[in-house]
C-alpha cells in the first residue's frame, strides 16, 4: 500500500496523507521507486515489496563470504555465508514478510567492515543511509564513536585520517539530504 500510494501522491505529500508509516524516508524512497514501477507493469506485487530485502540477504551473503574469505580461507567464509542464508529468522522477516531488517543490516555490515579497516569516508554515510532505512540502526551509534574515539586515539589524529573523517561527514550530510529532499522539497 506504501509503494502505490508514494507513486500516486508523491515524497512530498506521503507522510501527510497516509493514514499510518512508521518509516523514515530511506525505505520509503525504495518503496516509492517500487510503486513507480508497479505502476508501469500495471501494479505492485508482494514479490516486488520483499525483493529489496531477498537482495539483500543474498548481498550480506556475499558480503559474509568475501569479508571472511581472506581471514579464514574459502570454507569457512562459504560456511559463515550459508548460517547467514539458512537463518530462518532472516528467511521469514525478508521474504516471508517483507521486512527492511536485512536491508539495514546489510548497511551496517557494510559500514562496520569499513569502519574497521579506518575508511570513515565510507562507514558514515553508510551508516547514516542505513539509519534513514531503518531507525533501529540507531542502536549501533553508540558501538561507532568509541571506534572512532579509539581510531582517533591510535592513529594520533593524523592529517589522512582527519581529512577521511571530515570526507565522511560531508558525504553523511548529503546522504541524507539525498533521501530526505524529496519528502521536503517537490521535485
Amino acid at each position: 500500500a506504501w509503494a502505490g500510494h508514494m507513486a500516486s501522491v508523491g515524497p512530498v505529500q506521503f507522510y501527510n496523507t497516509v493514514s499510518f508509516c512508521d518509516y523514515p524516508p530511506g525505505y520509503m524512497n525504495i518503496l516509492w521507486l517500487i510503486g513507480l514501477l508497479g505502476n508501469a507493469i500495471g501494479g505492485v506485487t508482494e514479490f516486488m515489496v520483499k525483493s529489496p530485502a531477498i537482495v539483500s540477504d543474498v548481498l550480506i551473503c556475499l558480503v559474509l563470504y568475501l569479508q571472511a574469505k581472506d581471514a579464514l580461507g574459502h570454507r569457512p567464509a562459504l560456511l559463515l555465508s550459508l548460517i547467514w542464508a539458512l537463518n530462518p529468522v532472516s528467511i521469514v522477516t525478508g521474504a516471508c514478510w517483507g521486512q527492511t531488517d536485512s536491508i539495514m543490516t546489510l548497511l551496517l555490515l557494510i559500514a562496520v567492515f569499513q569502519l574497521i579497516k579506518g575508511k570513515w569516508k565510507i562507514a558514515l554515510p553508510v551508516y547514516v543511509a542505513a539509519v534513514l532505512i531503518k531507525p533501529q540502526a540507531l542502536m549501533f551509534g553508540p558501538l561507532g564513536l568509541a571506534a572512532l574515539i579509539l581510531h582517533l586515539k591510535n592513529t594520533k589524529c593524523d592529517k589522512k585520517t582527519l581529512q577521511d573523517i571530515f570526507i565522511g561527514i560531508g558525504l553523511s550530510v548529503a546522504v541524507f539530504l539525498a533521501l530526505a529532499l524529496p519528502f521536503i522539497v517537490d521535485i
